[in-house]
């Protein structure tokens, strides 16, 4: 499992590095990544709706995923509005209603509708945001941000839970964890994204406007920041249970295969899957963050 685990980090981590802080090649290998990523998830996730007696329109959403990485890339490269990927999101949709009336499906017509729908917002809007983030000002430093943030409340969660954890957060859904986890991961990631912080703070020049992430560092972007990491603990927790209550109604341990020694994409993702959006319009609303 070890070995899994190390063969997935030095597969995965590198080229996703070059693609965060190298324009070129570094947006085109993320839309690259994304496509590949946005392929895996959905085939798991459409995996699990079938057990619900869902047939989405398969073929359709994966030109959908294939597609919508290389949208975002023509921003980067001739210039091409975000706005178009508004259009993309629609004709997704669109897709989905045509194929179903066009085959006249009423049999589960619900579940294949929900499914569809769900695997666009839940599936490929936060890995088409990663994209979206490293094309905004200081875009790059959100993106740290989510990963490094939900990384230690993971790491946190995990190892406190192993030496303190007593109490269940939600043992019908996830007797693994526990409140003093979940403590655990508040702290770390808190304590953690300070660190990083003040490091950035300390080798990044006075005149640059980024000192602390994507702020200035003063204390009161400290104290922004420290809540806003404190938040995404919470959320970070919601998306894992919520991945954990959908699989236990279903029946199934992982969502995906364990050829990674992670799970599949989802078990991987659950969290970030959650804070990717809600770091988007928390930027959006409150940190300034710019859209070229």
């Amino acid at each position: 499992m070890l070995s899994r685990r190390l063969i997935t980090t030095l597969v995965f981590v590198p080229p996703f590095l070059l693609g965060l802080f190298t324009d070129t090649p570094g947006n085109l290998v993320l839309a690259i990544m994304g496509a590949g990523c946005a392929i895996w998830g959905l085939s798991e996730f459409y995996k699990l709706t079938a057990h619900l007696g869902a047939k989405p329109p398969r073929t359709w959403l994966y030109i959908v995923a294939l597609g919508g990485p290389f949208v975002i890339y023509s921003n980067y490269r001739f210039g091409l509005d975000l706005k178009w990927m508004l259009g993309w999101v629609g004709l997704a949709l669109i897709g989905i209603i045509g194929f179903m009336v066009k085959n006249g499906i009423i049999d589960r017509s619900w579940e294949t509708f929900l499914a569809s729908i769900t695997s666009v917002v839940y599936i490929l809007t936060p890995l088409w945001l990663i994209q979206i983030f490293k094309l905004a000002d200081h875009g790059v430093w959100f993106i740290v941000f989510a990963f490094f943030n939900t990384w230690l409340a993971d790491t946190g969660a995990y190892f406190g839970g192993k030496q303190f954890g007593k109490h269940k957060m939600s043992p019908t859904i996830s007797p693994g964890k526990t409140w003093e986890g979940f403590a655990s991961g508040i702290l770390l990631s808190v304590i953690g994204v300070l660190a990083v912080g003040a490091i950035q703070h300390a080798l990044v020049s006075p005149e640059s406007s980024a000192r602390f992430f994507w702020t200035e560092g003063s204390n009161v972007d400290i104290l922004r920041l420290a809540i806003l990491a404190f938040g995404m603990v919470l959320t970070a927790n919601l998306g894992d249970l919520t991945e954990s209550m959908l699989k236990r109604d279903l029946g199934v341990k992982d969502s995906g295969s364990s050829l990674t020694g992670h799970g599949g994409f989802l078990d991987i993702m659950d969290s970030l899957l959650i804070n990717i959006p809600l770091l988007f319009i928390w930027g959006l609303l409150f940190e300034g963050l710019g859209l070229s």
